[in-house]
């Protein structure tokens, strides 16, 4: 079973704050040192990438167009901050699963292994060693594939964060595929099958495993694109996920965001496309084909990690948990010391969020 700390301010995960102690940067000031190094360095990836890119597709894009894939992938499904991270750093100790890594949705044009070497050795540089939320990070650990859209395509929900009065407009166009033209979704589905096989490809052809918070509300293209995928869905208790998403909106918003976030309610946001999701994916769930689906809770993921684990393999009937379990059980154990943050909260407030985030709608919470 893995610790928890326990937040008593809840508030002050996502309050903004104007100035640190005196003598210590502002925090304006910190933010605009970000936003020109990020500006930067997209200023360097436009003038050195383009050429690498077209080499790549010259070499690789007939080849991937005609890939076929040796089985279709497994894919982790659950709102934000529903322990699909953590399920999927877990799984990924199997070595039968291909999974998508940070190092490839950073430069998702590459599949040769001489350019890869000298990126992956920058961004080793760039990145720290753990994430917002404290777990840990490498150009080698498993990422959502949702980053790799947005760089190839611009098609991700994930543009939101870079232009935040326009996140609602983002997540509903990409991750509930609502288009404004007739072959949007069509589109999409084109875009997103070939970074599959592009992802597969450079995975030495193994099964993918993939974990993308977005794939929650698109069960049914999934199911056109990969008919005889399995499907794994996390859910956690709402008053965590509310609380939990909104620092995730305000890490990667401070992160990311080009331009004023003045008008973005995130306490109003937040409730309100969790419930379109979770009523989205209800409505598709049926859709998927008896056996290829299996729902589990976060918090027994955490309390009975192998157990769950013995279930996810026997429910979706997949080969190799007794070959696995010894990488599992590594894994699980440095984990042990892991702190994730829970919110202390009183039995009417976590009633109130359950209510909010289950209807979307207005009722009296404070954040």
């Amino acid at each position: 079973m893995l610790r928890h700390a326990s937040v008593n301010d809840r508030s002050a995960c996502y309050k903004n704050q104007s100035l640190t102690a005196t003598g210590q940067p502002s925090k304006i000031w910190r933010r605009a040192r970000l936003f020109f190094r990020t500006a930067l360095i997209l200023l360097v990836a436009a003038l050195v990438l383009p050429p690498l890119r077209w080499w790549e597709r010259r070499r690789y894009n007939k080849r991937i167009a005609g890939l076929k894939l040796p089985e279709d992938p497994v894919f982790i499904l659950g709102h934000w901050r529903s322990g699909t991270t953590f399920l999927h750093y877990l799984l990924a100790c199997d070595s039968q699963f291909g999974t998508v890594s940070n190092f490839q949705t950073f430069f998702p044009w590459f599949m040769e292994a001489s350019p890869e070497s000298r990126l992956k050795a920058i961004l080793a540089r760039a990145i720290p060693a753990k994430r917002w939320d404290n777990m840990a990070l490498s150009p080698d650990s498993p990422q959502e594939e949702e980053f790799a859209l947005h760089r190839l395509f611009g098609a991700s929900a994930y543009r939101g964060w870079y232009f935040p009065k326009r996140l609602d407009f983002y997540f509903q166009k990409y991750a509930l595929l609502r288009f404004d033209d007739g072959d949007g979704r069509h589109r999409f589905g084109r875009q997103y099958l070939g970074l599959i096989k592009r992802f597969t490809a450079a995975c030495g052809g193994k099964r993918l495993l993939l974990k993308n918070p977005p794939n929650t509300g698109r069960v049914s293209l999934l199911l056109e694109l990969f008919p005889n995928a399995r499907f794994i869905y996390l859910n956690r208790e709402p008053a965590e996920v509310f609380h939990s998403t909104i620092r995730m909106h305000e890490q990667l918003l401070n992160r990311f965001a080009l331009t004023s976030r003045v008008g973005l309610d995130l306490p109003a946001f937040v409730p309100a496309f969790y419930a379109r999701l979770q009523e989205r994916y209800e409505s598709e769930k049926a859709l998927i084909p008896t056996g290829n689906l299996i729902e589990i809770a976060y918090e027994r993921l955490v309390r009975e990690p192998e157990q769950t684990l013995n279930d996810i393999y026997a429910g979706l009937n997949l080969p190799g948990f007794s070959a696995a379990l010894p990488a599992f059980r590594a894994f699980i154990d440095q984990q042990k010391s892991f702190r994730p943050a829970v919110y202390d909260l009183s039995a009417p407030e976590r009633a109130a969020i359950r209510q909010r985030m289950n209807t979307g709608k207005p009722n009296t919470i404070t954040a």
